[in-house]
């Protein structure tokens, strides 16, 4: 009678390790999940007692649901089933190549196989956004990651020191309270289409003529009575059944930019939004886009949170700056007095490309372009800004940036050693 060759755990001859279940502090990397599938493998068939190899797709379908148990554990959105059950079977594929070969020939193939050992250490990434940078995502919002799990995430992206911990109350209760708002407005949308639906029909039947005059009185009154029943039993307050769930990012930037109050800019959107209605551009469903200074207010608020969080930058390809001067509060002292007292200060905003990524502002001393060079400048080697690879310098036409000889441009130039388009 043979032995079972599922009785004895055997080491990887890829990694030289143990297989292992995956580990629940970290998302899992290529290594991680390739070491489970020979787990799951090696504990299917000792169950079985035989010779007999697991299916593939078995295994398969029992790491991929391990692995999307991690992921959602972080509470980070991922992709489908499917994909993740193709991205593993691919990455099997290539790693039984791989073993079939350094097995005929380890000598000769060592170097591949550490090539293909230290790039198995990335995280097997099965989030739904991709995106390097989060503040520039622009995937959909079912997809983004969530403020909270963004660091994390970045973390398992490069140097994998966070863990994942235990259930974090505070956050569960906001996540429940938040879905629990969700239900309750897709139900007052439902009966408030519903209460539509029902006074439309009213309307309908009421303006059908019957043929005798008796008849006609009676319909009316059945009407009227079928009318007020209908609103008495599906009617609700307009006010209950709409609710204004637009962001308002743009506007809350470009009031930003201009200076435009929480109260001007409620009453131009708001404005822009009954004309729009008026001609026909926005449905009787979409009225309650109607907003208030206070949805403004926490736009803007919202705004300034993403633009401090923004991630550093290590090098840039392309530098886009452009200034205005600004009113700015500051303290004069006089004495042992300080008073507040307004001064004009020339604020320059830097646009780091590809990506449009802005990564801070600057404040010269004056309007000159030696000062602002130097500004722009001291904040690029304060914040560690690799310039090896600057290739672009964009500002608008201005003699001040574009002068030939004592331009911002030209001077950046004459720093850098070398000329930029």
């Amino acid at each position: 009678m043979s032995v079972s060759k599922f009785k004895f755990r055997q080491k990887c001859p890829v990694f030289g390790i143990y297989p292992n279940n995956l580990s629940e502090s970290q998302l899992p990397t290529y290594q991680d999940v390739l070491l489970c599938y020979q787990f799951e493998r090696f504990g299917i068939g000792r169950l079985r007692g035989d010779n007999y190899e697991p299916r593939s797709k078995e295994v398969t379908e029992i790491v991929a649901k391990k692995v999307e148990n991690t992921f959602k554990k972080s509470s980070i959105p991922i992709v489908s089933h499917t994909r993740v059950v193709q991205m593993l079977t691919t990455y099997h594929k290539k790693f039984l190549t791989l073993k079939k070969m350094f097995l005929r020939n380890p000598i000769g193939l060592s170097s591949k196989r550490d090539d293909f050992v230290s790039s198995a250490g990335k995280l097997f990434d099965i989030a739904a956004c991709k995106c390097i940078y989060f503040s520039s995502c622009t995937c959909p919002k079912e997809r983004k990651v969530p403020i909270n799990e963004q660091p994390f995430l970045l973390d398992q992206r490069t140097t994998r020191i966070g863990r994942i911990g235990s259930v974090d109350l505070p956050e569960t209760k906001k996540i429940t309270k938040k879905n629990e708002r969700k239900e309750k407005l897709s139900k007052r949308h439902s009966t408030s289409t519903l209460t539509r639906k029902v006074s439309a029909r009213t309307r309908d039947h009421s303006d059908q003529p019957d043929s005798h005059t008796d008849d006609n009185n009676v319909g009316a009154s059945h009407i009227d009575s079928s009318k007020n029943d209908g609103d008495d039993e599906f009617s609700l307050p307009s006010s209950k059944t709409k609710q204004n769930t637009l962001v308002l990012q743009h506007t809350a930037l470009a009031a930003h930019r201009f200076g435009v109050s929480d109260g001007a800019a409620t009453l131009i959107v708001s404005s822009a939004f009954l004309d729009a209605k008026k001609a026909g551009l926005i449905t009787e469903d979409q009225a309650s886009f109607v907003t208030d200074k206070c949805k403004i207010s926490r736009a803007k608020k919202s705004v300034g949170v993403k633009l401090q969080n923004t991630e550093s930058i290590d090098s840039v390809y392309g530098l886009y700056f452009d200034g205005r001067k600004d009113n700015t509060l500051t303290q004069v002292s006089e004495g042992e007095k300080y008073y507040r007292d307004t001064v004009k200060e020339e604020h320059i905003s830097l646009i780091a490309e590809p990506g449009c990524h802005y990564f801070g502002h600057v404040t010269s001393p004056s309007g000159s372009a030696e000062d602002e060079t130097q500004a722009i400048w001291q904040h690029l080697q304060d914040n560690s800004v690799d310039v090896e690879h600057l290739e672009v310098v964009g500002a608008d036409g201005t003699n001040t940036n574009t002068g030939w000889k004592g331009g911002i441009i030209r001077k950046l130039e004459e720093i850098i050693g070398r000329p930029l388009q």
